[in-house]
């Protein structure tokens, strides 16, 4: 068979098509790395300029919010739930606010007893505040609880080692997925109710309080890089606190998540810069108990530990369910605009539990009229504090401040506290920096060392 003849192509020509696709393929190239180095440049210009504003007590967002860039109106829908048994009669309710993503997530559950015959009776209540996205506070939300249910310490009524060993490995899976979660980060606060006994586990500066006749009983206390116990450990392992944050950026020395925070491979979980090793904390309830409340660091930054539990009190004194408290609650926390130290402008979540303990919801209302315990007049009439864990405090979500103590004797609210910032004069605006700390009153036997931590202004976790 005779091939058809292939007439030959100038050598010329064969060069100049070859200089041709040179040409495109090294103007590409070019182009692409010319278009990489001003994305570099405009973010690397972006970071600076976001370092400085913090260094400033500012930031770089348009609004002046210290939550990262907020939405120009707040989202006030909430989604509330209310539910009881014969022990507890829970409500809840969370609300997005200022922030542009909702990145809280919170469980209840009256039925928490283990398919064991003649387990004792439990409910498990939590609130968990994400920081960087909403992703690790989700996935604790839909898992935590269940690895507790099924974890033998529980099963044997260890609930303590129970809570313990759950977080650790609950976080280890988090940290085994790095695709996923990436940065991202949460605190959590857990509380059980078991055999007249409330077990809380908390991890970050989410907050757990029992009202005891009126006063405020600390079920947790804010884990923050700031505290002596908390920098040593950050330092030991190969870290440092500056503005108050663990390696300058988050501002909760304890969470789930968080995995570059965790890279130290010579030390234990619980050693890391950065670790989920709850710190437990068991009272045992007695008559005088009257709730119990679970809340984000967006209530805390706003109100006290006290102020919170006279602001319940109060309502279930008048009947109101548990569930339309926690949205009063939030609401009053709310900032009417936008600020620059981002007070009230937090995803805010609330978890309220009426310890009813065989008796109606009305028999609690009648003991919330009740005088608050003689403890809590005297301290109102001294000055001094009315529980240890007021607030000296993310972030979430976070380095915090709270003028909500200065003007707790009026009784104003972060609308209140916009109003006389509006009306002072700018260099009082700057005088909000992050490392510009003050003391903290100190609780009734609380340490010297433990009354001296200081203030710092209510950013976000990170």
């Amino acid at each position: 068979m005779r091939l058809p003849a292939i007439s030959p192509i100038p050598c010329g020509e064969l060069e100049q098509e070859f200089n041709s696709l040179r040409r495109k393929v090294t103007f590409r190239r070019t182009a692409r790395f010319v278009l990489a180095a001003i994305r570099f440049s405009k973010g690397f210009r972006r970071h600076t300029r976001q370092h400085r504003d913090l260094i400033r007590g500012k930031n770089s967002s348009s609004n002046n919010s210290a939550m990262g860039n907020a939405l120009s109106e707040p989202i006030t829908e909430k989604i509330s739930a209310c539910q009881s048994s014969s022990q507890v009669l829970v409500g809840s309710s969370c609300m997005q606010g200022w922030r542009n993503t909702m990145e809280d997530a919170h469980v209840h559950l009256l039925d928490f007893s283990g398919s064991a015959s003649g387990e004792a009776p439990s409910s498990y209540y939590a609130v968990f505040d994400g920081h960087f996205n909403g992703a690790v506070a989700e996935f604790c939300g839909a898992n935590v609880h269940l690895r507790i249910k099924e974890n033998p310490q529980f099963r044997g009524g260890n609930v303590e080692e129970a809570f313990r060993t759950s977080c650790l490995a609950i976080d280890k899976e988090i940290l085994d997925n790095p695709r996923h979660f990436r940065r991202s980060g949460s605190t959590g606060v857990m509380v059980i109710y078991r055999e007249n006994k409330l077990h809380c586990a908390n991890v970050g500066d989410s907050r757990a309080v029992a009202s005891v006749t009126g006063r405020a009983q600390p079920l947790s206390f804010d884990h923050k890089p700031f505290k002596p116990e908390e920098e040593k450990r950050i330092q030991a392992a190969g870290g440092f606190v500056h503005m108050n944050r663990v390696n300058g950026t988050l501002a909760v020395s304890r969470g789930f998540g968080d995995s570059d925070m965790k890279e130290n491979s010579s030390l234990p979980a619980e050693e890391q810069m950065v670790t989920a090793s709850p710190e437990i904390i068991t009272e045992d309830v007695t008559d005088d108990h009257e709730f119990f409340i679970l809340a984000c660091d967006g209530i805390w930054d706003c109100k006290s530990s006290q102020e919170v539990v006279d602001f319940v009190r109060e309502r279930v004194a008048a009947k109101i369910l548990p569930d339309k408290i926690c949205e009063e609650l939030m609401m009053s926390c709310l900032a009417p605009e936008s600020r620059r130290d981002g007070l009230g402008c937090d995803n805010m979540t609330v978890v309220l539990g009426i310890l009813l303990r065989g008796k109606e919801y009305e028999d609690v209302a009648k003991q919330c009229q009740r005088p608050c315990s003689p403890s809590v007049h005297a301290q109102a009439a001294t000055g001094e504090p009315m529980d240890s864990s007021s607030n000296g405090a993310e972030g979430d979500d976070a380095t915090e401040s709270n003028p909500s103590e200065e003007n707790s004797a009026s009784g104003s609210t972060p609308a209140d506290a916009a109003a006389s910032e509006a009306d002072s004069e700018a260099p009082a605006e700057e005088s909000v920096a992050a490392d510009s700390p003050e003391q903290s009153d100190p609780a009734p036997g609380a340490s010297s060392e433990e009354a001296a931590e200081p203030k710092v202004t209510p950013e976000s976790d990170v």
